[in-house]
C-alpha cells in the first residue's frame, strides 16, 4: 500500500522484479482490477503484469454443495 516513489526503491534493493519475473507463475490480487491495480505507478514487465490473475473477494457463507461436505 507504500507509493509507487517508496515501492520502487524498496523493490530494487531486494530484487523484487527479478524475483517476480523468475520464480512465479501466477500473481494473484486479492480483489477486483476496477477498484486497485496494486502495481500501477511501477515499471513491471509486460511478461509479470500477463501473470496477475484477480481472485475478486471471499464469500462470506459457503454454498450448500455435496462435494463439500465432509463424511464423518
Amino acid at each position: 500500500m507504500d507509493e509507487p516513489v517508496a515501492l520502487e526503491s524498496e523493490w530494487e534493493r531486494k530484487h523484487a522484479i527479478p524475483a517476480l519475473t523468475d520464480y512465479y507463475d501466477e500473481l494473484w490480487v486479492y480483489g477486483l482490477p476496477q477498484i486497485c491495480d496494486p502495481l500501477e505507478g511501477l515499471d513491471i514487465p509486460a511478461s509479470v503484469r500477463r501473470r496477475m490473475v484477480y481472485t475478486g473477494y471471499l464469500r462470506r457463507t459457503v454454498p450448500e454443495t455435496p462435494a463439500l461436505v465432509r463424511m464423518a
